[in-house]
């Protein structure tokens, strides 16, 4: 295989084994994210003029190929190619010859590997974001479950006050909270775009780094080129750092756990689906997935001191030590996603000894309250209230430990009433979990806000992101503003593998666009055929769907939600269109536009269509819905972009085979539920409701009247 540094001899096979091996097998991983950056770069190119137009489609189209390839198994990096970037640019002069070898124009495999692992952090740390959020979510709803469920606090292993499994529990989730800030810091510091710096000295040649880096929606470029390569290991081991944050909470939870399952505490149980035993002892189950938290937590450590350890005393420029950074970088955020899921698995799983609980809540937890309570009412020091205090428990608890005798107890009754007396915020009885709830919410919304688009398990660019819509967020503190220009632009790249969910009638203008929408964009089609009342036969509309091209057709009965929540509500407000009429057809619009976008979200697609022209108010109200909903799922509008006439989609509907029976007449039939007072010849006159009650005084409930 050809080197991109080629220079007439041969490398020896021991150097190129050593320094290549580990390397090329590491860079599989980041063939999607190569490809990324070559089609910004080779569009950059052409922007300033170096690939012609026709050059730069074939680039695209031959980079979009790699991604089917890579997607299917059958694109691969070996020890011969050295690197992902000699593969990738090996493949595109094989297929586009001349074109090919312009590809590395402006650039360097040094500024083409930070741009790689940039992106791919943007990928998994957004997987790392939604993993962590689940996990929280998982704690606090333990936590809610268990707000009046005792269970002894413990200090230096020994008992000391009265909590609650809420306020253990809860204090995870705040924890992580506070990690995820770490990790929104260390996201933005990877959100520069290197790429332009080259070999870390830019280049003689009037390159646009700022155009590549919005089109792969990074929120700056990294202006110095010598810290640009310098930086290299840096931000991967902030990033490590943050994730070493959470799996210091995760060996915490682990420990915790793994002591109150024994026998000895008893306090949890878990499945012994989720339990290992030994090959010597029957009985044992062993709670070994925690154990290994426990440990990753040190390997976690370890590989970010690996990477402080590479970088630190290496002189300004590239050095090939860098390379030994990709490694643990890897690593560690497969660790923590890992360690993350296996977490939130037993935090789902985790049941409650409520028994066990409540007889390990001995009178000694409330010697501090008996000290307050002395302190209050007996009008003495707190001081003087803890030696009297801590003299009597001691004895008692000597005493009994003298005689085998059990300590005191109190009821469960007696002990919720303590947990309510810790009523400030934060204590056992005012755990604030709205708070937190609220705050958890808004860094979902965070790290939902651009996501990526889903192709399935490991296949898309930033599953979860997935490559399922939400993320590669703008800037992790901030909730975007605007729609993502770098999910837009990868959902243009990854349209080949992808899909999209059309809104179908079984008309004309939804027929054609099932092929359109292939040959223009090369997706597959997901047809939705919503019964609104439509009297139509809706099982053959589908059947045509499947015919035409659709890999699948759904059908929908929508109607029971448009009369409860849209028709029956209308009436109710006796709304009326301009004063006119009641409103009707458009009613249902922002119904359909919702469940386009929840099929769209199910299947994994990166787009919804729909057969609106560039006329009329339906295409806004079916755009306004779709972008409010899902502002990160693209909207195509094949009639209004196709700019066809009717004759010319008949046309093209005979030439392609589209069997739908029509004339060149424009029709218009409406028969969903709202119209169907027009089969009773009633004009528009009668539609007025001149003599209904007002809309305080309408019932709440709708009845069907044959």
């Amino acid at each position: 295989m050809t080197k991109l540094w080629q220079k007439g001899y041969q490398l020896h096979e021991q150097v190129e084994r050593f320094e290549a091996a580990q390397n090329s097998l590491l860079d599989n991983r980041l063939i999607r994210h190569d490809v990324w950056g070559s089609l910004a770069h080779s569009a950059m190119l052409n922007k300033i003029g170096i690939l012609s137009n026709e050059e730069c489609a074939v680039l695209h189209s031959h980079l979009r190929a790699i991604l089917h390839l890579a997607d299917e198994g059958s694109f691969t990096v070996t020890l011969d190619d050295e690197d992902v970037h000699t593969r990738v640019e090996n493949y595109l002069t094989e297929q586009a010859g001349e074109a090919g070898k312009n590809i590395h124009t402006a650039r360097s495999r040094n500024d083409q590997i930070l741009l790689d692992t940039r992106l791919y952090g943007k990928e998994q740390l957004h997987r790392v974001g939604e993993a962590l959020t689940t996990l929280c979510k998982a704690l606090l709803d333990l936590a809610a479950a268990h707000v009046d469920t005792p269970m002894p606090g413990y200090t230096h292993m020994q008992r000391g006050m009265l909590s609650s499994v809420g306020l253990w529990a809860a204090s995870f989730a705040e924890s992580l909270l506070d990690d995820e800030q770490l990790l929104g810091a260390a996201y933005q510091l990877n959100d520069q775009s290197p790429l332009g710096s080259a070999a870390g000295y830019g280049v003689p040649l009037p390159i646009d780094r700022q155009y590549v880096a919005d089109l792969l929606d990074f929120a700056k470029v990294q202006r110095n080129v010598i810290y640009a390569q310098n930086g290299r290991g840096k931000i991967e081991a902030a990033i490590v750092q943050a994730l070493a944050q959470i799996m210091l909470d995760l060996s915490k939870f682990a420990q915790d756990v793994m002591l109150f399952t024994t026998l000895e505490y008893g306090f949890f149980l878990l499945p012994q689906e989720l339990c290992t035993g030994s090959s010597i002892m029957p009985q044992k189950r062993n709670v070994g997935i925690m154990e290994l938290v426990r440990a990753r937590t040190q390997t976690m450590l370890t590989l970010q001191q690996q990477i402080l350890s590479i970088i630190t005393g290496l002189p300004s420029g590239f050095n090939m030590d860098y390379q030994e950074t990709k490694r643990p970088f890897m690593e560690a955020l497969d660790l923590v996603l890992e360690s993350l899921e296996i977490c939130t698995l037993v935090a789902s799983n985790l049941s409650i000894n409520l028994p066990k609980l409540v007889a390990a809540c001995t009178f000694e937890l409330f010697a501090a309250d008996r000290a307050y309570e002395m302190a209050a009412h007996e009008h003495m020091t707190f001081r003087d209230a803890y030696r009297i205090v801590g003299k009597e428990v001691t004895a008692q608890i000597d005493e009994a430990r003298a005689t085998g005798q059990p300590l005191p107890t109190e009821s469960l009754e007696q002990l919720v009433q303590r947990l309510h007396a810790r009523s400030h915020l934060g204590g056992a009885g005012n755990l604030g979990l709205e708070q937190t709830t609220q705050q958890l919410a808004n860094v979902e919304q965070v790290w939902q806000m651009c996501k990526f688009f889903k192709r399935g398990p490991g296949a898309a660019p930033l599953a979860g992101f997935g490559v399922s819509p939400t993320s590669l967020f703008c800037s992790p503190p901030q909730a975007a503003e605007n729609t993502c220009t770098w999910c837009h632009y990868l959902l243009e790249v990854s349209f080949l593998m992808s899909t999209v969910v059309l809104a179908y009638s079984g008309g004309l203008d939804t027929s054609v666009s099932i092929r359109w929408i292939k040959e223009q964009y090369d997706l597959d089609v997901i047809t939705v055929t919503i019964d609104v009342g439509n009297e139509r036969d809706l099982q053959t509309i589908a059947k045509r769907a499947e015919h035409i091209g659709a890999i699948k057709a759904m059908i929908i009965d929508a109607r029971a939600d448009l009369t409860r929540y849209f028709l029956w509500p209308a009436l109710q407000a006796g709304a009326l269109y301009e004063g006119q009429y009641p409103l009707a057809t458009a009613l249902a619009r922002p119904l359909i536009a919702r469940l386009l976008v929840e099929v769209a979200r199910a299947e994994g697609a990166v787009a919804v269509a729909h057969g609106c022209t560039g006329k009329g108010n339906d295409q806004v109200r079916f755009d306004v819905a779709i972008n409010t909903l899902a502002p990160d799922l693209k909207i195509i509008a094949p009639v209004r972009e196709w700019s066809m006439t009717r004759d010319n989609e008949i046309a093209y509907a005979a030439e392609h085979g589209i069997p739908i029976p029509v004339t060149s007449a424009r029709r218009c039939l409406r028969l969903d539920l709202a119209y169907t007072a027009q089969r009773a010849n009633l004009r528009r006159d009668h539609l007025r409701p001149r003599h209904t009650r007002g809309p305080r005084r309408c019932g709440d409930r709708w009845r069907r009247v044959d």
